[in-house]
């Protein structure tokens, strides 16, 4: 009997840009900020205008400070994809309104970071990516 240990790794199959409604930079930045959340690399942070650190947060679109910046996945996906704009492509009104509820779900703005924990951010992002729609 095989363990699990020995098993292939499932690769994960992500949406095209096309699919999400996004230029290709913002998906693929998409990607990696979902990387760096998973990993730790880049981690929760309260909810602050002077950022100490690099962290991510649903509640701050991006503020970029002396010692780090804090953003959430709009803000993240502006910065790893190079800065590019606009991040979407002619968009679906179905599209529209799922990048919406990603990046401002029900709820979104002061205390949202009390209510969308970071594992529910990741399951969210991760999701998105795997079928369009954010799970909240």
């Amino acid at each position: 009997m095989a363990r699990i240990e020995d098993l292939p790794a499932q690769k994960t199959t992500f949406l095209s840009a096309e699919v999400l409604g996004l230029t290709l930079p913002y998906r693929d930045a998409l990607i990696k900020l979902l990387d760096l959340l998973e990993s730790g690399k880049l981690p929760w942070v309260s909810n602050t205008r002077r950022p100490k650190k690099d962290g991510f947060n649903i509640s701050i679109g991006l503020s970029e400070g002396d010692c780090g910046t804090v953003g959430c996945f709009a803000g993240w996906a502006y910065i790893l994809s190079g800065r590019v704009e606009p991040p979407m492509v002619r968009q679906t009104p179905e599209q529209m309104e799922a990048w919406g509820n990603l990046v401002t779900p029900p709820g979104w703005g002061n205390g949202a970071d009390e209510r969308y924990s970071l594992p529910h951010c990741i399951t969210a992002l991760r999701s998105y990516l795997e079928t369009g729609h954010a799970a909240w």
